[in-house]
C-alpha cells in the first residue's frame, strides 16, 4: 500500500503477529535504478520484519533484475512484482502496473530477469482482468503464459478488474468494479500446483478465514482493514496460522513497545525536521489502533494536534503517545 506500508506500519504490524507476511510500499524499478541512495527505498529492519516482501512495480527486464540485485544486496530474499496497480500515472506514463497484465510475455521476461539475481522466483501481484480483457479466459491465458514462460508459482489476485485510461481514479478502481471472488476460486481450482492468494475487499479476519476454508485460495493479502483496524487482526496468528499463541499484547504494552522503538529512531534523527517527518510517519500506523472504542477520535486528535502545535520543540514519540493514551480507560489499555 504505497503511502501506507513503510518500515513504521511494518514494525507496528510485526509486533502484533509474528507470522503474517509484510508486504513493502511499491518501488518503482527505475528509482531503485537511478537513486544516489537506494537505502532511501530499501530501509528495512529485515532480522525484525522478515517474512517481508519487496514490492518493485516496473516493465523493463533490464531494469527489474538491477532493482532486484540492489534488494537482494541490502538482504530481502523475496520480491514481487505489481502488476495489479490501476493508477493512470503508472499504466499511462510509467507503462506499468495493471497494464501490463495485456503483455504476458513481458511480464515473464521481467520475472526471468529479476530471478536470475534470486535464489527463488518472484511472485506476481495482478488483477482478474483490464477494461474490457476480463474474460476468464484472459486470466488463464495471462497465468498460463507467466507460468509456461518464467514458472511462476504464486500469484496473489485481486479479485476486481482494473478500469484503465483515467476513467476511475485508484480508490474507485477499489470499489467499482464488483469482487468476482468466484473468478479467483475457478483460477485456484484449475491451477491446483499453483499458489493463489485472493486479494480485494477483505475486512475481517473471518473473512479471510471463510475464504480459506475449504482450499478455495491459499492465502489472503490484506491491506486497509489492517491499517484501519489493528487491533482487530491481533489473533492472526493462532486463528489463521494455527500457531499455539500470539504475541498477546494489549494496546499499552503494544504503544510502550512502539514508543521505544520511535524514541530510539527519534534520536538519531539529525534536527527538528527529521524528527518532525518521523514523528508524521512514526505515528501513522497507530492512529486506528482504537477504532470502536470510547474516545478514539479524541485520541487521534491529540496525536494530531501535538504535531501541528508542537512542532518547533516536539516531544519525544513515546511522551506523545502516553499524553495521547491518557484519554481512555484502563480496561481499553489493557484489553488483549
Amino acid at each position: 500500500m504505497m503511502e501506507y506500508t513503510d518500515r513504521y506500519q511494518r514494525k507496528f504490524h510485526r509486533l502484533l503477529s509474528k507470522k503474517t507476511v509484510l508486504y513493502t510500499e511499491m518501488v518503482t524499478a527505475n528509482a531503485l535504478h537511478n537513486a544516489p541512495n537506494p537505502e532511501r527505498f530499501l530501509e528495512a529492519d529485515l532480522a525484525d520484519e522478515e517474512p517481508v516482501v519487496l514490492q518493485l512495480g516496473g516493465s523493463d527486464p533490464r531494469l527489474l533484475r538491477v532493482a532486484a540485485q540492489k534488494a537482494i544486496s541490502y538482504g530481502y530474499k523475496d520480491i514481487n512484482l505489481n502488476v495489479g496497480c490501476p493508477s493512470e500515472r503508472v499504466s499511462d506514463k510509467g507503462c506499468f502496473g495493471a497494464v501490463l497484465m495485456l503483455q504476458p510475455e513481458l511480464v515473464a521476461e521481467c520475472c526471468l530477469r529479476m530471478e536470475e539475481v534470486m535464489d527463488r522466483k518472484p511472485t506476481v501481484k495482478c488483477r482478474i482482468g483490464v477494461d474490457d480483457r476480463d474474460s476468464y479466459e484472459d486470466l488463464v491465458n495471462f497465468v498460463s503464459t507467466v507460468e509456461r514462460i518464467a514458472g511462476t508459482t504464486h500469484f496473489i489476485v485481486h479479485a476486481r478488474k482494473a478500469v484503465l485510461g483515467g476513467k476511475f481514479s485508484p480508490a474507485e478502481n477499489r470499489s467499482i468494479p464488483p469482487l468476482r471472488y468466484e473468478v479467483v476460486y475457478r483460477l485456484k481450482r484449475e491451477f491446483p500446483h499453483l499458489k493463489i492468494s485472493l486479494n480485494g475487499g477483505v475486512l475481517s479476519m473471518e473473512e479471510a478465514r471463510a475464504h480459506l476454508t475449504g482450499g478455495k485460495v491459499d492465502g489472503v493479502m490484506v491491506g486497509r482493514a489492517a491499517v484501519g483496524q489493528p487491533f482487530e487482526w491481533r489473533t492472526v496468528d493462532t486463528q489463521l496460522y494455527g500457531e499455539a499463541q500470539d504475541p498477546s499484547l494489549s494496546r499499552r504494552t503494544l504503544l510502550q513497545r512502539y514508543g521505544e522503538f520511535l524514541d530510539v529512531e527519534y534520536r538519531r534523527a539529525g534536527d527538528a525536521r527529521e524528527q518532525l517527518r518521523l514523528l508524521r510517519f512514526g505515528l501513522k500506523p497507530v492512529l486506528n489502533l482504537f477504532h470502536g472504542e470510547a474516545n478514539s477520535r479524541l485520541y487521534r486528535q491529540q496525536l494530531t494536534n501535538d504535531l501541528t502545535q508542537l512542532k518547533n520543540s516536539p516531544p519525544s514519540p513515546s511522551a506523545i503517545l502516553a499524553r495521547a493514551c491518557s484519554v481512555f480507560r484502563d480496561e481499553a489499555l489493557d484489553a488483549v
